[in-house]
């Protein structure tokens, strides 16, 4: 049987072919781990392919700070569970910026992990961001059971507005959980 990380890098590998097989150009792709340094070296990279690709400056720092928000939670939440390994894909097709991030969650936090995403994808704009300020208000920068500012303020700036997820058990205690925007 294949170790997780095997498991997880086979999978990830598909989701990068799948994304090929769609006709989407493939900006950036790293597969590994997300260090805080590393993260921000890496979005600014992606900022400054976004402007040379000819997207508004506006766009590409809108791209820069929501992919820096999932990033920052692979790093988070990965250390908080065996594998903080992480996955993640930029593409663009038709002017499109579509990010996809992926990293090893327990498969206890499933039922946790939908019904909190499935209820921020349940609000309108003028919610989102009424959450946003709440979760600033009342200082809540980090929620390391489950959806907390980075997820909010990730869905605030996605402009089609939904996160959207996937689970892909692993085994009995782990599964891959991703999520896919567009910027």
């Amino acid at each position: 049987m294949m170790e997780i990380g095997q498991v997880y890098n086979k999978w990830f590998e598909s989701l990068v072919n799948t994304v090929k097989q769609d006709d989407r150009d493939i900006l950036f792709q790293h597969f590994g781990y997300f260090q805080e340094d590393f993260v921000y070296s890496l979005t600014a990279a992606i900022e400054n392919k976004l402007i040379e690709l000819g997207f508004s400056k506006a766009t590409a720092k809108q791209a820069f700070i929501t992919i820096s928000e999932a990033l920052i939670n692979i790093d988070k939440h990965g250390k908080s569970s065996a594998f903080d390994l992480g996955g993640m894909i930029v593409s663009v097709k038709n002017n499109n910026i579509l990010v996809s991030v992926s990293n090893i969650a327990p498969q206890s936090q499933r039922e946790y992990i939908v019904s909190r995403l499935s209820e921020l994808n349940d609000l309108d704009e003028k919610e989102v961001n009424e959450r946003y300020q709440e979760l600033l208000k009342r200082s809540i920068v980090s929620n390391a059971n489950g959806i907390g500012l980075g997820f909010v303020s990730i869905r605030r700036n996605s402009n089609y507005g939904l996160i959207h997820y996937y689970f892909k058990p692993i085994d009995d205690e782990s599964m891959i959980f991703a999520t896919s925007f567009r910027v």
